[in-house]
């Protein structure tokens, strides 16, 4: 008998690189003008976007897969345990190699779409000129 797919398995193979949150980041970033290249690679690891005018690297997180302090504090499934180690260890990267800085954005702060580019340009100004300088 074949065993069946798991919901977390669907949504999964559904993602196919590029997930609703990243597309929807995606589009906002080009509605307030600001040039990026999806899917960067940095030292092995990639990463949703790099803001291509300030070396500033960004990482959409959901709630639920990357298990955000507000919706979901504690990993359940191995998927997330396995996303924050990969997860902490991108911001080491970045911490220990002054090349990007690195912003994250959680999926429940994309509701608030005033608020996220408010976020987005105050860490421009205070990070991306001193990358360019």
């Amino acid at each position: 008998m074949a065993k069946k797919k798991s919901k977390i398995g669907k949504m999964f193979k559904k993602m196919n690189g590029t997930s609703s949150l990243e597309t929807t980041f995606g589009e906002l970033l080009t509605s307030m003008g600001v040039s990026f290249e999806p899917h960067f690679i940095f030292k092995n690891r990639e990463y949703d976007f790099l803001l291509t005018d300030y070396n500033i690297l960004v990482e959409t997180h959901g709630c639920f897969f990357h298990c955000c302090k507000t919706h979901n504090p504690e990993p359940k499934y191995a998927f997330q345990r396995k996303n924050l180690k990969n997860d902490q260890h991108k911001v080491k990267i970045v911490k220990f190699d002054k090349t990007y800085t690195l912003l994250v954005i959680w999926e429940h702060e994309m509701k608030e779409t005033k608020n996220v580019k408010k976020k987005i340009n105050e860490f421009i100004n205070k990070y991306g000129n001193l990358l360019n300088g």
